[in-house]
Parts: structure tokens; sequence; C-alpha cells
């Protein structure tokens, strides 16, 4: 039998808890103050806790919020009672009593209350050009030498993809969730594992875990990865395809020989700031310890935060890489919230929206929250430096919050559903007004099915929208008028962070018990071409114009190693389940510990991975030239490149990589037009000199070689409805950018761009639609999304296909891809 998996036809939007408990977002308040008030992301979270003694929605387990403090500066994070998780951020995690006498303590403080992001190969090798990549070598192209770090749900210890030809584990270190045990008690305190005002942790060294691996000791609970979301990702950037039997290794990962540094700060729930932080900082801290490089993943990110690099977490990241850190290098995925959906008459529907706010015009963005009525709802607004926005919030049932001015913040209780709304609080060094113009709004409870929620925006700019959902909000929450342009999720948003987004791996796979599958329809398209850009795959540019993601790879359909506590025979609901499955058979198990998934989570591994082969070449490259290299041996997609700006200059491909590490020539031949290639960073422009498009070009010669020893003085931009404000510069060999904009007035109108090389054209013109925001572009519908599984005949499998829920993931499982689809809900055409 084969399966085709395709999309079936059904009415209004009701999506299954199942699904959208990928839709489980961030939490990442930030604000202070220099009045007798605590800061105002202190009275958020006072605000937040129910009165009837029902814990705080921002707290953890313990009943404890996780708080982010910006440290000023020459102020050590002990002296305030934190832990420093990041060069400059404080973390802490305090009940709400303690929260409260800390920001009575400490008035001027930035506090930001800590986010909960989520988890967000041997065809993959093969598009990636790691085989000519490692034959042009000879000798290496294996990772040897160079620390691959993975920052998830934990790594299975015991998968033979992880050990060496002697059985010994490529584990150098590995710090998880679970209580301190004592085996390194020096780095258990400077990590803050023993202090009680942390989240606990355990350190665990090579030999520790070896001897569990061997049974000396017991395998202890927080050494599993239940989840398997980060065993699969770190076979992918560094597994060698071994599978405990005689089969040779299949399903390798980029950089087989690296050795492997993992922080587990979660047991497959949500991730905080200070968890990822605290995980980030220890593996970096153990490759400098290791005198090595290292080069580290996240696939992880929510949809809530500013989106332009001015969060604590975005900070945090930023501040452990740079031109001053060479030898590091961080990836983190796009993001899984690209798709847009329909429910009845309402479309486009997704996590986010622009608006532009007129003096004459109050503006509305509406947001449906399906199901029960119940839930927390979080909604994030950038506007631009400058404007001056009011915000305020109507529930279903009428205005629950006034417009709140900028500086301001106010509170909602009718002792069923509580709200609060800060907008840009600041007092000179608060994180909102010093590094961004936010504003962000939070309502948990109960409400009135009867009607939407509405963020009230009066003044003058442009906002930028994302909202999230949690706990009892199980269908997720999504603006009645969305775009899939700014959709890249926080951390990716950052703009020094390297983030990737999705392509279509492969359609077709055999699965190792059953008949081969087909998928003939995925998202919006009724057939699949492989190498294809992955419909929920999120895009940018992030409010600054910032050019994202930078790169895409493999992620759908990708197989990777399978945590033994996730096989479909021991867990029935894991992300390796039977769900879309013809006959409810195993079909994603391709393997002895080898399983399919999908999402932007299997693409950022792969980048990953080839980071560090570029390290392993030259361990002093900086996080800049490593992005650099990659963008600049690049291939263009052959599939589907819509919408382009979310492919952005290209798909992973070191078959030519060796040519830009090479010493360059002074002179080169000229490049093969035809063979080369353009894109610009958004679908629309801004009728605003200061709002940039950006461009990047692709210079190859015959076989794709890189179009080495040109300067780019004979590259010429021309634009038609609009003006270069930017123009052409070399980043590396073959590699060049620039930026254009829509000129003032110009709303309506559009701007046409051309890229020449000594005064010929190549590529093709882009035509970009001038307007005041994205949505008065005009939007279209993307996808529905999922694929239905049926049988050769035409018959529906007995689990049809699901929803996938836009996930400001990093984690969209195939499983989740595949989930059971509500009857009622319609694709878009």
């Amino acid at each position: 039998m084969t399966c085709s998996l395709g999309l079936r036809r059904a009415g209004p939007l009701r999506l299954s808890k199942a699904a959208s408990v990928a839709g489980v977002l961030a939490l990442l308040f930030g604000a202070g103050s220099a009045s007798a008030d605590p800061p105002p992301a202190i009275r958020f979270a006072q605000r937040l806790t129910p009165a009837n003694g029902t814990p705080s929605p921002l707290a953890d387990a313990r009943g404890r919020v996780p708080i982010i403090v910006d440290l000023p500066q020459n102020v050590d994070a002990r002296s305030l009672g934190l832990f420093e998780v990041a060069p400059g951020i404080g973390a802490a995690r305090l009940p709400l009593d303690r929260l409260s006498a800390f920001g009575d303590a400490h008035p001027g403080l930035s506090v930001s209350i800590g986010s909960m992001l989520h988890t967000s190969m041997d065809k993959a090798r093969k598009w990636d050009g790691i085989p000519d990549f490692t034959s042009s070598l000879g000798v290496g192209g294996t990772g040897d030498g160079v620390i691959v770090g993975i920052v998830d749900t934990g790594i299975d210890i015991t998968h033979p993809g992880f050990q060496d030809d002697a059985g010994q584990t490529r584990i150098a270190w590995l710090i998880t969730w679970g209580e301190p045990k004592g085996l390194h008690p020096e780095l258990e305190d400077a990590y803050g594992c023993t202090d009680p005002d942390q989240a606990p942790c355990a350190i665990y060294a090579a030999e520790d875990l070896q001897k569990m691996i061997d049974g000396e000791t017991t395998l202890v609970g927080d050494v599993h990865d239940t989840f398997g979301h980060g065993t699969h990702v770190a076979s992918l950037a560094a597994g060698n395809g071994r599978t405990g039997t005689e089969s040779p290794p299949k399903y390798i990962g980029i950089a087989p020989n690296a050795t492997l540094v993992i922080a587990a700060p979660t047991a497959g729930g949500g991730f905080s700031d200070d968890g990822v932080l605290r995980g980030t900082k220890f593996i970096f801290d153990r490759a400098d310890e290791m005198g090595m490089a290292a080069s580290v993943n996240l696939s992880i990110g929510g949809d809530f935060g500013p989106h332009d690099g001015t969060s604590a977490l975005e900070k945090g990241l930023a501040a452990m890489v740079g031109d001053d850190q060479p030898g590091r290098a961080l990836v983190v995925a796009a993001g899984n919230s690209g798709g847009l959906f329909k429910a009845d008459d309402l479309e486009p529907l997704g996590i986010h929206t622009e608006v532009h706010v007129d003096p004459h015009a109050p503006a509305r963005a509406s947001i449906l929250v399906p199901g029960d009525g119940k839930g927390q709802v979080f909604v994030w607004v950038t506007f631009r430096p400058g404007d001056e926005v009011s915000v305020g919030l109507d529930g279903p049932d009428g205005r629950w919050i006034g417009t709140q001015s900028p500086g301001n913040d106010a509170g909602y209780d009718d002792g069923d559903a509580t709200a609060g709304v800060i907008n840009n609080v600041h007092d000179g060094t608060n994180l909102l007004n010093a590094d961004t113009n936010s504003a962000y709004l939070a309502w948990s409870g109960q409400w009135s099915t009867t009607g939407y929620f509405s963020v009230v925006l009066e003044g003058s700019g442009d906002a930028q929208l994302w909202v999230a959902a949690q706990g009892e909000a199980t269908n997720g929450a999504y603006f009645l008028q969305a775009v899939k342009q700014g959709t890249i999720n926080t951390p990716a948003s950052a703009p020094k962070l390297l983030s990737v987004g999705c392509t279509i791996n492969r359609h077709a796979w055999k699965p190792y018990e059953g008949a081969a599958l087909e998928i003939s329809g995925f998202g919006r398209d009724d057939s699949v071409d492989d190498d294809s850009l992955c419909y929920f795959s999120a895009g940018g540019p992030n409010p600054l114009g910032v050019a994202k993601p930078e790169i895409v790879a493999p992620g759908a359909f990708v197989a990777g190693a399978m945590s033994y506590d996730v096989d479909p025979v021991r867990a029935p609901n894991g992300i390796f389940s039977s769900d879309g499955c013809p006959g409810g058979s195993d079909c994603y198990v391709v393997a002895p510990r080898y399983a399919i998934t999908t999402g932007t989570s299997m693409s950022a591994p792969q980048v990953t991975g080839a980071a560090a082969l570029m390290m392993e070449q030259r361990p002093d490259l900086t996080q800049a030239e490593v992005t650099a290299i990659l963008q600049a041996s690049a291939r263009r997609p052959s599939g589907k490149r819509s919408p382009e700006s979310a492919v952005g200059p290209g798909a992973l491909d070191l078959r030519h990589a060796l040519e830009v590490l090479a010493s360059e020539p002074d002179v080169g031949e000229p490049p093969v037009l035809g063979a080369s290639w353009w894109v610009l960073s958004a679908e629309s422009a801004r009728p605003d000199r200061t709002w940039p498009v950006w461009g990047t070009i692709e210079l190859r010669r015959d076989l794709g070689q890189i179009a080495t020893g040109l300067d780019g003085s004979l590259l010429g931009v021309e634009v038609d409805g609009g003006a270069v404000i930017s123009g052409v510069t070399k980043v590396k060999p073959g590699l060049f950018r620039f930026a254009v904009a829509g000129n003032p007035g110009a709303g309506g109108d559009v701007m046409r761009v051309r890229v020449t090389y000594d005064g010929v054209p190549f590529g093709e013109e882009h035509v970009l639609p001038i307007a005041i925001d994205a949505y008065a572009v005009g939007a279209r519908p993307t996808a529905v999304g999922g694929c239905d599984c049926t049988t050769a005949g035409g018959e529906p499998a007995q689990s049809s296909a699901a929803w996938l829920v836009p996930a400001a993931l990093g984690l969209a499982s195939s499983r989740r891809l595949l989930r059971r689809r509500s009857r009622r809900a319609t694709r878009v055409a």
C-alpha cells in the first residue's frame, strides 16, 4: 500500500487540544520604574495572579516567577541576589511576595518576567552538499576538535549515534534540569544549581555518563530525553548514524565526529529565558575550558517579544557571540509561525499583523481565541522609534482597559478574568524605553465566547503585533488580519543571531516496517516539490528591517535519532507515534533508533553542524564570518520559493564553501548571470526612506562555483518608484548587499527593482507594492496546513491529517503536522 498525504476539505476552525499544545508560547515581560511603585513587570505579575489563591500563570512548578534583570554597569549579579546567566544579565526565581520585595528594594532596575519558549539525514546531507565537501578535503570535514552544543530537551546518552567506535560517549558535558547530584560541586555552585532562588540543575561529565551507559551506576531520570526533541536535533547536527546493529550508518549528521556538550533546561515543557541563557553559557564556558571552538544550536523560540534584538533573552544570547569572541557561533530555528489560516469566512488568521495608526483614525487589531473562553493570552506590540501610540484592550463584552499613553500601565479584574497593559513605561534605564518602543498586554482567566478581543491603538505610528496563548487556551489565539511577513520567532529575530528557515527534504520514504509512503499534498499545495520552502517556515524581516532568515535548510520529513523513551512501542503519544499513519502503523520510524519529523527545529542543527565544519577548518571564525561564509556558499532552492523573502539568500550548501574560505584572487572572471541571483528581504515596501528593504546578491560561475575576485564595482541597482538608500557593498566572495526604500507619499504605488552586472540585467525584476503596512498590500492566505494520509486507492486512512497550528516553537514534528484534523477546517485555496 502506498500512502499519499494530501489535504481534505471541511468547514470552520476548531483545533484539537493536542495540536495546540505546540502553541504554548513566550511570556517575555520587561519594564522598570524609578517611582516608589515596583517595576511595571512586577505589577503586571501581581495583576495577573488570581486573588483566589490559584497559582500565577507566570510561575514555575514551584510557584516561583522567573525574572531577568539588566545589570547596571559594574554591578555584580550576586550583590543583588541574582545569578549572571549572560554578560550583563542576571536571573532569579522568586515567589510572588519576594518578587514584590525585590521590586520595592530595586525600583530602578530593568526587570523582565522570564519567558517560556518551546521546541520549534541521508537525504539532507546530499542537499547540504556534505559528501562533496568532505571529498574535496580528503582528510577532515567531520567536526573533529570542535564542540557542537545543543540547548534542548536533553539527549539519549545510550543512543549509539553519540558513541565512538569503542562505545565511548562523545558527550563531554551535560547540564540538566534535575536536582544537583554533587558530582561536580564547584560547577554546580558556579552555575546556580544549588541556589534556592535559581532553577535547580545537575552537571555530569563524560565519565559520569559512561558509567551510566555501562551499567555501573543508575541511569537517573534527568539524563533521559523523555520528549525526544533534543536527541533528534543533536543527531542532525552531530550524530554518526550508528544504530547499534550490524547495519551501516545511514542517517549521519553534519559533523559526526564533533564533541557534544548538551544543556537540558527542561524535561520537555517550556523553556525559560534563564534556563536557555544558563545552558548556552555553560556550553561556551566548557568549550573555552577545553580550548575548542563551539557551534551552539537553539531549536526553540516564541512569538512573544519585541522581535528586534532588545529583549533580555536576545541581548543575553547576542552578548555571547561577536567579533570580539572568535570561535563561537550561535544558530537559532526561525520558527514555524509562518502559516496563515481560514475559519468560516475569516481569513487570513495568524500570529502576526501590522497596523498603521493615524492621528485621525484609531486602529484596532482583533484577535480570535477559539474554544471555551479561558486560558491566558499575551500580545506584544513593537513601534518604531519616535512613534506615540496609546494602547488599550477590548474584551468580548466591551472595553476592559482604556487606552494607556506611553509611560502608563493599567489592569482589569472582573472576578473571572484579569488583564493588564503596559505601554512603554520607562525611567531612562528601563528595558522598554532604552532599547525598544513597545507595549504588551495579557489576559488570564475565563471570559465570554461571544466576541473578539481587540488591541485598541490611538495616536501616530506603526505597530507590529504578535499574539501567543497558553494554558487552557488550547486552540491558540489568532489575529483576524494576519500576515506572513514578520513572523520570524524570537530569539531568531535578533540581528546578530543566525536564523534558519525550512525547506522540504523529501516527499516519500520507506518506513522500517510497512509500505512506502508518498506525500501528495503539503500545506496549500496539491503537489509537493522537494527543495521547496516549507509553508509554515517563519519569515522576516524583523521590525528594524533586518533580513531574516539568514539561510534555509532541509526541515520537512528529516530522519534523525529517536530517543529510547519516545519509541512508539513505549510512547504511543510521543512525537514519533502513529497519528496520521495508515492503519495506525509506526510510519515515522525508518530504522532501529531513527525516525522522521518536521520543523525549522530540524533545519537549524544542520546549519549548526555546518558552522562546526567551518570552524574545524578555521577555529578563529566569528559569528558574522560563519554567517557570511554559509550565505556566500548557499545555493538557490530548486523547488517553490514563495515568498522569496522567507527563503533568504539561499539554502545551505557546502559544495563551494572552501572557495569562500580560500585566499581570493585579485581579479576574477565575470560571473555567469544565468547562474547568479538576487533576493529582497520583504515582499512589500513602506513609503518611507527610513524603512529599508535589503537586497542580497549571489554571483556564480559555471557549476555553481563562487564568483571570487570581484569587487562589485560592476554591479548596479536600478529603482523605479523608490530609491537606493545603501549602495552595493561586498560581504564575502560572491556575496553582496544593498538596500532600497519606497518614496514618501507613494502608498498605493509600486516600486520596481532591477540588478545589473556591467549594465546587463540579471535575475527577475522585483515589483514591490508600496503600502503603509504589509496587510494593506492585500494579504493572501498561504495554507491551512498539514497532510492527509490516504491509501493508494484514494480511501482515507484511519487517521486523517491535522492542522499545523502556527507554532512559535522550533518544534513541529511529523506527528504534529499529521495530527487529526477537525472536521470543519477548510483549506485556503
